[in-house]
Order: C-alpha cells, then structure tokens, then sequence
C-alpha cells in the first residue's frame, strides 16, 4: 500500500496471548514431557488429555484442576500428583526473549 497516508497507531497498548506467543506453547509440550516419562504414545496421550479437559469442563471453569487431574489419572493409569503434572505443564511454557521486547 505504498503511497497511501496512514494515521500513526494510537493504541496506548497491545494485548498478547500467553501460550504459543509469548511463550512456548507449555500445555502440549508438557502433555507429551508426561507421557514419554510415562513410557507412553503421546499421539494417543495427549488427545486424551485434551478430550478429559473438556469432558470435565475444567477449560469453561466448570470443574477444578484437582478434577481435571484426577479424570485424566483414572483415563489413562498415571500416577504422578497433581502438583507434579502441574509442574511440568507450566515449566514447559517458556518465555520467547523476542516477544518479552515487544
């Protein structure tokens, strides 16, 4: 569009998603961390973790995370705790420097 005036940009902010932008998108990350620590398919694990997530309704606020944990445990016979699989999860949503710039 070369030519064309355009107006400076008055925003006074920009609001950026977390996952997958300003960080490594943590959540399929860490599910495939917990099956291959868990000796298991993560094409088959993480499908049915995300299927358990919304099943339970954790991702609408409908259930709590100790929910969540404990429908994906029954599903799929891990054993880790929920702070182990919390852990994991978060650790896996690595902060991009580049984005932090911005």
């Amino acid at each position: 569009m070369t030519g064309e005036n355009h107006a400076p940009c008055t925003k006074p902010f920009v609001c950026f998603d977390f996952g997958g932008v300003i960080a490594e998108e943590g959540f399929y990350q860490g599910l495939k961390a917990i099956a291959h620590a868990e000796k298991r398919n993560p094409e088959e694990f993480v499908p049915l973790a995300v299927k358990t997530i919304l099943q339970t309704g954790y991702v609408l606020g409908k259930a709590s995370e100790a929910d969540f944990w404990a429908a994906l445990r029954a599903q799929s016979g891990i054993t880790w705790t929920d702070q182990q699989l919390r852990e994991t999860i978060l650790n896996h949503f690595v902060p991009r420097p580049s984005m932090l710039q911005l």
